[in-house]
């Protein structure tokens, strides 16, 4: 992971050896999950939900 500030351009440049696996990435993108579930009432908190259940 290359450091990168704000107010710099991204740039993706791929070393050569890199292989890029379609099977691992359409499991990742098919296969999406949060890292962590948030807490119901962080939700209504944060006004991204309305009811409480």
């Amino acid at each position: 992971m290359v450091w990168r500030f704000k107010d710099q351009t991204m740039s993706f440049d791929l070393s050569v050896d890199f292989v890029f696996n379609k099977e691992l990435a359409r499991a990742l993108i098919e296969n999406k999950s949060p890292i962590r579930p948030l807490p119901e009432h962080l939700l209504l908190w944060g006004r991204v939900c309305f009811s409480w259940g």
